[in-house]
Formats: C-alpha cells, structure tokens, sequence
C-alpha cells in the first residue's frame, strides 16, 4: 500500500494503520522523540506498507489522539487474503464501528481528551448513529452474514445477540484455530472481531450492549449502541416494526 496523506488542518497530524505489521518509519506514531513522524499543516507524507495480515483493523490520527481520535479522525481498514479458501462462506458483511461520544447541555460534541471525561459519555453510536438511527440488519431465513465489528471508543462493550447465536471467526485480523460459538461478546478499545451467525426464523431481534447504560442516549431508553435484526421468511413475511421514542435533548450523531 502506498498512501499519500496531505494535512490540510491547522494542527499537526499522522495515520496510524492500526494492526498492520509496520516499519518505524511509516507507523505514524508522534510523541517524545518520534516528532519527527508528524505532518505539519501544508506538508505531504507517504505512507508504505504491505497488507498484512488480512483481516479487520482501522486507521486514526496519533497526534494527541485522545482528542484527534475522539474528534472522527479513525477509519476502518479491511484487508482480505489473496487466497479467500479459507474463509467463511456467506452472503453478506456487515461493518459495524463502535464509538461513545459526550454531548454537553448545549448539544455541543465534547472531544473526551481527559481521563476524567471518560465515564461522561451520554451517546453511544455505530457508524456514527445512535438508536434508532442506526441502520438494521436484513436478513431472509438461511442467509449468512459476516459482522466486522471494531471498538474506535475508550469504553469496552459487552455485545449481546437475542434469538441466535454467532460464531468467532476472527480476533484483531487474525484467524481463529478454534471457532468459538456464543451468544455475547466482550471487545474493548481497539479490538477487532469478525462474527458468523445465520438467519434461523422470522423475526424482529436486537443485537445490542449488556452494560445497559451504553443503550440509551443521554440516558434516554432504548438508544445506544441497539442495532436491530430483521429476519423475515423466504415467503416474504415481514418481521414486525420497529418503534422508539426520539431523543431527548440532543440530536443523535
């Protein structure tokens, strides 16, 4: 891979390609004597890689990342094998990215750079959206989906899928030796999983964080990180609608 990345911001920045096997001189960290790795506004960098491994990683900004980071500078990077046998066999892949945001009393987004304001968080997103803005999964009986799932927060989420069960591919890109097949995942800051699971009857079901604060927005219920799964059968039949109340104060995300 070869990346040309021009800082046109007013702040120094790099690209961290974020479980990729680097060199030092393309990781894109910048603090203490590694400086020298930041793009200044103006200037042009080359990033230079190979692929590798395969799998589901993402890339953000290393300058003051808590705040850069917090602030949408974070991407999702998917690097799939030349040789795709091994892979599991489905009809679809879904991405889903996890973040938390603080929004302030004014509906201002408040980068969270101090530890302090971790816990603070009062929205929780996929994909940016928070519930019921979050886009469902729909799927006919017997079809298969990939979930790439990524944790781009600062709090871990414990996922949890009603009415089915799915199977751990994948760990940060990494094929597993040993499937592991459950029902709730547990993935922290950074983290990487690939989820398998199949539509196995009609049905509206949820998919959604156990720590049940993280569903609700600005401690509204349900929002949050609460994706919907909407199975319907080959006949047709459609799965119920969903419905929720809108947010509270705040705009979602």
């Amino acid at each position: 891979m070869r990346v040309h990345f021009t800082n046109n911001h007013t702040s120094n920045h790099t690209l961290h390609f974020h479980g990729m096997n680097l060199t030092n001189e393309h990781d894109g960290v910048a603090y203490g004597h590694l400086g020298h790795l930041e793009v200044k506004p103006g200037e042009t960098r080359t990033y230079e890689f190979v692929a590798d491994p395969a799998g589901t990683h993402m890339y953000h900004c290393h300058v003051n990342s808590p705040q850069h980071i917090d602030m949408g500078m974070v991407g999702v990077l998917i690097v799939e094998p030349k040789d795709k046998r091994a892979e599991p066999k489905v009809d679809f892949e879904r991405v889903l990215m996890l973040d938390d945001w603080y929004l302030n009393d004014n509906g201002g987004h408040e980068a969270m750079a101090h530890p302090a304001m971790i816990h603070q968080a009062n929205y929780f997103t996929v994909n940016g959206k928070a519930f019921p803005g979050i886009e469902p999964i729909t799927m006919t009986t017997g079809q298969k989906v990939r979930v790439r799932m990524l944790n781009v927060g600062y709090q871990a989420h414990s996922m949890h899928l009603h009415g089915h069960s799915f199977v751990i591919t994948h760990r940060d890109g990494r094929r597993l030796k040993v499937e592991q097949e459950q029902d709730t995942l547990l993935i922290g800051p950074g983290e990487r999983y690939d989820l398998v699971f199949t539509a196995t009857n009609p049905g509206l079901w949820l998919f959604h964080c156990h720590v049940v604060p993280h569903v609700t927005n600005d401690g509204g219920y349900p929002g949050g990180l609460l994706i919907p799964v909407v199975t319907q059968a080959k006949n047709g039949k459609a799965a119920p609608v969903i419905k929720a109340a809108p947010p509270k104060a705040h705009a979602t995300h």
